[in-house]
């Protein structure tokens, strides 16, 4: 005779008047390059005229001081998969790939 595996009972949480399963699994600290702060921080500024590229600043910003993806996405308009998303390329590709993917995406939307 077969046993069922004891069910989960997934968290849950109120949200706008919607149940929704709580997922705001906290993520670790993002751990930035030497001199990638600060390079951060000036796209964040505003310096930049790519807003896009000024989003994705906010974002690594915000990861490095340990938000989760949660509040980031809410902080600055992203969902939470995206903010995710954006902190992965950083990790795997760096700081120069996030500047080259923003005006990339920025260029698409212009050829319109």
């Amino acid at each position: 005779m077969r046993v069922a595996p004891p069910r989960l009972r997934p968290q849950y949480h109120i949200e706008q008047g919607r149940t929704c399963f709580d997922i705001s699994v906290r993520m670790s600290r993002l751990e930035l390059q030497p001199g990638d702060r600060e390079e951060l921080e000036s796209w964040a500024s505003g310096a930049t005229t790519n807003p896009r590229l000024t989003r994705y600043a906010r974002v690594l910003l915000l990861a490095a001081d340990g938000e989760t993806n949660r509040t980031i996405g809410q902080t600055v308009g992203y969902h939470y998969n995206r903010v995710s998303v954006i902190r992965q390329q950083y990790e795997r590709f760096g700081l120069a790939d996030i500047r080259a993917r923003a005006i990339e995406q920025s260029d698409l939307g212009r050829q319109i």
